[in-house]
């Protein structure tokens, strides 16, 4: 399964699989694979810097999000993003910095930064 962060990203992820004759694969966001499993999950992120995500890294790295969206899979979890994603200060960007960093702290170990 393919879990996004936006629904516009689904559409075009099923574009995509479905170009590659791969339709039969499951996509969706977090919500919709809540309880679901399966072997992989391929979690993709969508976003190439943080100036880019739409509804602020606070959601896209939601620590709850990201935990959803790994544990999905049986076997193995991928997770797709760009290194400049994790670029910036959340206080910065967004208030409940504190919260927020330690989201980032979690994602950066989760993906072995």
């Amino acid at each position: 399964m393919v879990v996004a962060a936006y629904n516009a990203q689904v559409h075009a992820v099923r574009q995509a699989l479905r170009a590659a004759g791969l339709d039969g694969v499951p996509v969706g966001t977090v919500d919709m694979f809540q309880g679901r499993e399966a072997p992989v999950a391929i979690l993709t992120l969508a976003a190439s810097a943080p100036e880019n995500v739409s509804r602020g890294m606070g959601f896209l790295l939601s620590r709850n999000r990201i935990n959803v969206a790994v544990s999905r899979a049986q076997w193995r979890a991928v997770i797709v993003s760009s290194p400049r994603l994790t670029d910036y200060l959340p206080g910065d960007l967004e208030a409940d910095g504190v919260r927020h960093l330690m989201e980032l702290g979690a994602f950066l170990r989760l993906i072995g930064s």
